[in-house]
């Protein structure tokens, strides 16, 4: 059996660059990377998440997907997934598994980090373009049949499997900070980000642009509406439609196209300046537990 666990490279922005969160954990009596072991039915994104803020106290914001690393522990394999985390505010509290952290730069933190396999997630996080925007790209959850509905379709719901879809993209969206929600004008769509309006007290703003009748008949108003997202300081969630979310997978990341973006879905996309630096696809989000 295979032990898996994850963890968060915590970074800031000082004057002179970046600063990494490095841990004691003085029953082990190392330096290490946040990180710990999955809850059962937990998704490695949300172990990060939680043991993170367990471990440091602090309020961070997730960021792309790091490496994996993968070693044994007694003969027993272990994977750790790790996930780039901005922080966001807050102290460091000292717990039970962590007694002291330091911010220390890059480099530093190789020298002072106990394991190679922390040396090598942080050696990519020196690689890494560190974001400025982010964009989570989500397609709509289930919604009931469309051949058995006779009102508006604009006015078809999400069925039961669509509302637990919806539970889950809020468990995952919430790590990574959002500030705005813009949804386009199908109530599924809507009512798939209600349960993340809920969570972060954000509003729901209307955007028809990135419906799919619109978008066919014109794209350019919704393409210029991500290009100006990509190039605000913030984090910003738009719901859409199985055939708007992918052209707009294909028109910004066209080496990689064509993109694959099932219904409850989420594409993290992360921009610098403006250009996408680099994209996470979540196509089955797992509720927390």
């Amino acid at each position: 059996m295979t032990i898996r666990a994850a963890g968060g490279v915590v970074y800031r922005e000082d004057a002179d660059g970046p600063r990494i969160a490095v841990i004691h954990r003085p029953r082990r009596r190392d330096w290490s990377l946040p990180k710990g072991k999955l809850h059962a039915g937990e998704s490695s994104i949300a172990a990060a998440y939680r043991e993170v803020v367990e471990e440091t106290g602090l309020r961070v914001a997730v960021r792309q997907r790091m490496d994996r690393v993968r070693y044994r522990i007694d003969g027993t394999p272990k994977v750790v997934s790790y996930w780039a985390m901005r922080h966001l505010g807050g102290s460091f509290v000292p717990n039970a598994e962590a007694d002291k952290l330091r911010w220390l730069p890059p480099a530093e933190a190789i020298e002072l980090l106990s394991f190679s396999a922390d040396h090598a997630i942080v050696d990519g996080f020196i690689k890494a373009p560190r974001p400025d925007s982010v964009l989570l790209l989500v397609r709509h959850a289930k919604a009931g049949s469309r051949s058995t509905w006779r009102k508006d379709d604009y006015l078809r719901p999400l069925d039961a499997d669509g509302r637990r879809q919806a539970a889950a993209i809020a468990d995952l969206a919430t790590p990574f900070g959002p500030q705005k929600l813009y949804s386009a004008r199908p109530e599924r769509c809507r009512q798939t980000l209600t349960p993340l309006a809920e969570r972060t007290g954000l509003p729901i703003v209307s955007a028809e642009a990135f419906d799919d009748v619109r978008f066919a008949h014109d794209s350019a108003p919704a393409l210029s509406r991500l290009h100006k997202l990509s190039r605000r300081a913030r984090v910003s969630v738009i719901c859409s439609q199985g055939g708007t979310i992918p052209a707009v997978l294909d028109h910004l990341d066209a080496e990689h196209a064509p993109h694959d973006s099932r219904k409850g879905s989420v594409r993290a996309l992360f921009f610098r300046e403006g250009e996408l630096v680099a994209s996470d696809y979540y196509e089955r989000p797992t509720p927390l537990t």
